[in-house]
């Protein structure tokens, strides 16, 4: 554990842990998550003439595409570049990196502490990183200072034990832990043996994505300050269906029929979550429409090139073979993309609708959303039926 996540965890008893502490960050990242009006908030406040204070611990990051960018965010790529050579630190170009969450796979050691205006990201989750939101004044005074005052925050230790069992996912750890998740805290997932990376990366996804915790993060140790736990077998755990704050085996559904299919989102929409979609669609027919969002620009033409087996199709001809429907990249079911959820059924009831991820869907909809994996939801979608 670093010094800098050692101090917000660990530097208070328990009975003291709503209080705050001064952090100074293991990297700080600068980038254009939030456009060019933030980016001239961030610079006419940032105090130029002092420089940064710690100019080896930033980086300003790019994920722009100039072949494609629209003028505004191509004045924030450039804007970026300039303030990096002008002040010597680090610039990192990834164009064609997902727009939201996901940072540039740099190699962090674990357990760094990452200040950055973009939300908790699951890469560096899955090695023990914390990322802490920072807005446009906060990374201001960051760079100038080197440090930031931080809240405290209660952390809840989840223990998972065991293996999955054969045709369970991450996506069905994710639904099975959900309601065991307290809200506004942060989540320390202990899974011994550690499985490999691509499965705690899923993870640390479906659970920032779609969990009351504000961030998750791996350890192989425990934090000093006893938090709160609970464990779950993995062994035990079977293909889950969420619901609300509820989860339950799929098998133990009343049998309903489903008007509307979901796969894919802003964090189960990868070309990995996809292809387990697919493995299950491949020679068949979805009998409800479903729709299959890629999380990102780039994971829709990665559909078109990757194939589901050596020699085979595509992804995205097993989707269209199958009558799915690919859609725009990102939000599908989480904010009403298609604005069917809002709709009703011929008898006037809500729709019942499966998908993959529903981070924001409550708000948004009348329909009757249940999350799945990607297995579950493509099996659902064969028959048209829990």
């Amino acid at each position: 554990m670093t010094p800098a996540l050692r101090s917000l965890l660990c530097s208070a008893p328990l009975e003291a842990i709503g209080g705050a502490a001064w952090i100074e960050p293991d990297c700080t990242i600068i980038d254009d998550v939030h456009g060019p009006a933030a980016l001239r908030l961030f610079a006419e406040h940032f105090d130029a003439r002092r420089g940064p204070a710690r100019p080896e611990k930033v980086r300003v990051v790019s994920t722009v595409d100039p072949e494609s960018a629209p003028p505004d965010r191509l004045g924030a790529h450039e804007l970026l570049r300039e303030f990096a050579g002008e002040h010597d630190v680090a610039f990192v170009h990834e164009a064609g990196s997902c727009d939201e969450g996901c940072s540039p796979s740099l190699d962090w050691r674990s357990g760094s502490v990452i200040a950055s205006a973009r939300r908790p990201d699951a890469a560096a989750a899955a090695r023990g990183c914390v990322t802490l939101a920072a807005q446009a004044l906060d990374l201001a005074g960051l760079l100038a200072t080197g440090r930031m005052w931080v809240q405290r925050p209660r952390v809840q230790r989840i223990r998972l034990e065991g293996a999955l069992s054969e045709g369970c996912t991450a996506h069905d750890v994710a639904i099975a832990l959900r309601p065991r998740m307290m809200s506004e805290s942060w989540a320390d997932i202990d899974w011994r043996p550690a499985p490999d990376e691509s499965l705690t990366r899923s993870l640390c996804a479906l659970l920032l994505g779609d969990s009351p915790a504000e961030t998750v993060f791996m350890h192989d140790h425990a934090v000093d300050s006893a938090p709160a736990e609970c464990t779950l077998l993995l062994d035990g755990i079977e293909p889950m269906l969420g619901e609300g704050e509820t989860a339950r085996p799929a098998h133990g559904i009343e049998p309903t029929d489903v008007d509307r299919v979901y796969i894919g989102s802003c964090t189960t929409g990868s070309v990995a979550d996809l292809r387990l979609a697919a493995r299950v669609l491949a020679g068949r027919r979805v009998h409800v429409p479903t729709v299959i969002a890629p999380a990102s620009a780039r994971d829709v033409a990665l559909l078109r090139e990757e194939p589901l087996g050596d020699g085979g199709p595509s992804l995205a001809s097993v989707f269209e073979a199958a009558g799915c429907d690919v859609g725009l990249p990102g939000c599908a079911a989480c904010v009403n993309a298609l604005g069917d959820l809002q709709q009703h059924t011929g008898e006037g009831g809500p729709l019942t609708v499966v998908a993959t991820a529903v981070a924001n869907v409550s708000t948004r909809r009348v329909a009757r959303v249940l999350t799945a994996s990607p297995v579950t939801a493509a099996q659902i979608a064969l028959r048209g039926r829990l």
